[in-house]
């Protein structure tokens, strides 16, 4: 079942699911990087850089990926080729969702974490949250 939660229109409670059926994985260890059967976390991943990262690991295999963002869908409305990119892996049938959840609440995170685990197995968690601050690298704290 593919999933999409969020929408564009007013109604921000909405949640569209695909039926698809149901399909075999073939998996091929000497080319697949990542495993269809498992759940893929990218932590702060409603960037640009976190589709474009989503959009690689579906390239490589991971059919299941979950998206964070303290601002969740607002996240991806930072561009419309985010939710374009989104939607399209989701029409694919990939399963990508898109939760609001802030990295450093413990109660959040472990939501995302048990949604994540409802789907598949977690196989990997990527941190993608950043904050810019330009410098030397010399000049930076720790």
């Amino acid at each position: 079942m593919s999933v999409y939660k969020g929408s564009t229109s007013h109604d921000v409670h909405s949640l569209v699911v695909v039926p698809e059926a149901t399909r075999t994985v073939r998996i091929d260890p000497a080319g697949q990087l990542f495993d269809p059967r498992k759940s893929y976390i990218l932590v702060g991943g409603c960037s640009e850089l976190g589709v474009h990262i989503t959009e690689w690991m579906v390239n490589h295999g991971a059919c299941n990926v979950f998206l964070t963002s303290h601002r969740g869908l607002r996240g991806l409305t930072k561009t419309k080729i985010d939710n374009m990119y989104v939607r399209s892996m989701c029409n694919a049938g990939v399963q990508v969702e898109v939760i609001a959840a802030n990295a450093i609440n413990k109660v959040e995170t472990t939501t995302v974490v048990a949604r994540a685990k409802e789907v598949g197995p977690i196989r990997g968690i990527f941190i993608v949250t950043i904050v810019l601050r330009d410098a030397k690298f010399t000049n930076l704290t720790q």
